[in-house]
């Protein structure tokens, strides 16, 4: 009974947390959170003028293929960059033992999908709309599952590793520019010489992004080999996130 309350409190704890993340960030704003539509929008329509207009990638569709994927990939930089250095932000309150560490972590990727889900509920009107969807999008948030669990797992290690390593949040940077080329967002993997193909296809950004293109711009289900693999990368990720927890989370406060 006591794990449970624990637990709820905790839920609690990050739900609340998460909620003063997103008030305070556009508090007083003429557009309000309406800015964290307006940032993707303008990275997906300088994608899509690049990619599609000049070099004309030839996906039909191209818009929707490329928001299915730009979003769930901005949403998971955004979470893991921002939970790099929420600790040293949170140090007095941590010092105080008045919250666990994982609390801010956990409440920082909350925020940042609460945007994706306002993104997704946009596209998804969007596709409604053009006429291009079906009732199948209605399963997206379970094949979304994997993606949350590896973003909670991934912000987690970040947040930890960033208090003891101060280079990781500038790591991370350079980190996801550059594997932002090898998942196929702004091109289809069949476009690529055969020899990458399958890295580019199969590898764990991809495996994770995948779903949330071939519901909305495939109008189909990802297939079982692809739904597996997710799991398998997010649980195993989880149980990295599970150990860095319990190695740094007591001693943190020493290091902030």
């Amino acid at each position: 009974m006591s794990t449970l309350r624990s637990i709820q409190a905790l839920v609690r704890d990050v739900v609340q947390l998460a909620y003063f993340n997103v008030y305070r960030r556009y508090c007083g704003s003429f557009l309000g959170v309406g800015w964290s539509l307006l940032s993707p929008l303008a990275t997906i329509g300088a994608y899509y003028l690049v990619f599609k207009i000049f070099f004309r990638v030839p996906i039909e569709n191209f818009a929707i293929y490329l928001s299915a994927g730009l979003m769930p990939w901005l949403c998971l930089v955004n979470a893991v960059t921002a939970t790099a250095v929420e600790l040293p932000v949170q140090r007095e309150v941590i010092e105080n033992n008045i919250r666990s560490p994982i609390i801010y972590l956990f409440a920082t990727v909350i925020a940042e999908w609460s945007f994706l889900v306002i993104s997704y509920v946009a596209l998804s009107l969007i596709v409604i709309l053009a006429g291009l969807g079906t009732w199948k999008m209605l399963a997206l948030p379970i094949f979304l599952l994997p993606l949350f669990v590896f973003t909670i797992a991934s912000g987690t290690i970040a947040g930890y590793l960033g208090v003891h390593f101060r280079d990781i949040p500038h790591l991370l940077r350079i980190f996801f520019q550059a594997a932002f080329w090898f998942v196929p967002i702004v091109y289809h993997w069949s476009l690529v010489p055969p020899q990458l193909s399958a890295f580019i296809q199969y590898n764990p950004f991809s495996l994770l992004i995948s779903p949330s293109q071939i519901i909305l711009h495939g109008d189909a289900y990802p297939s079982f080999v692809l739904v597996l693999a997710g799991i398998l990368l997010a649980v195993g990720w989880a149980l990295v996130a599970v150990y860095v927890h319990r190695k740094f989370s007591r001693r943190i406060v020493y290091h902030l």
